[in-house]
């Protein structure tokens, strides 16, 4: 009789194939890690509050282009302004500190008839009511809006390119992930890459 190789025992069939699950619950995490972050991109709001600065006790309040506040020195004061349309603005005034002659870095709150500026940390009980009865000479510009869109806008740009990166490297780690695992588990157990089970092969010769 003939020589004949079988390829694939039958009981192979019968086993649960576990690359292809595997495969399908990678599919099913980058799907809902997609799906995660486009939601977030399509809904999630940027919260937006204004920045406005002044340096000096006779100085208006002004905007800040950084929009920053040095927490470590300066002193900052959260407010709330509506607008004609009823919407609310959220502002923080920021009183800058300065750096008097023995180096401290201090908040001017008065400056007596010689001229002389007056400084304090900002945990004083002087700038503390500096700070209280300052915010109240705050009125918000006529541009605010236009501020208020611009850095809103700014922020959804910078929230939605730091949820690509996020996604791009989470997708691919999953790749990544499941193919460094399927490699791992294949070598272990004798199985050819691209393959699902172990080949075996019988020759029978008559």
């Amino acid at each position: 009789m003939g020589q004949y190789k079988k390829i694939m025992n039958e009981e192979v069939y019968m086993k649960i194939n576990m690359f292809e699950g595997a495969r399908r619950i990678t599919v099913l995490l980058q799907a809902s890690f997609v799906l995660f972050f486009v939601g977030l991109a399509v809904f999630e709001t940027p919260y937006v509050v204004l920045t406005y600065e002044t340096k000096h006790p006779n100085e208006p309040f002004s905007y800040a282009e950084n929009q920053e506040c040095d927490y470590l020195n300066d002193e900052s004061e959260y407010i709330e302004r509506k607008m004609d349309g009823h919407e609310e603005r959220n502002i923080r005034l920021c009183f800058r500190a300065m750096q008097f002659s023995d180096g401290e870095m201090l908040i001017p709150f008065k400056i007596d008839e010689g001229g002389k500026i007056w400084g304090g940390s900002k945990y004083s009980d002087e700038v503390k009511a500096y700070v209280k009865k300052k915010k109240f000479s705050f009125f918000l510009p006529s541009d605010v809006d236009q501020k208020y869109r611009k850095v809103w806008w700014d922020k959804r740009l910078s929230g939605l390119w730091d949820g690509v990166k996020i996604l791009v490297a989470g997708y691919l780690s999953l790749l990544i992930f499941s193919f460094v695992v399927g490699w791992i588990v294949r070598g272990f157990m004798g199985i050819p890459m691209g393959k699902d089970f172990k080949i075996s092969e019988t020759v029978n010769n008559n």
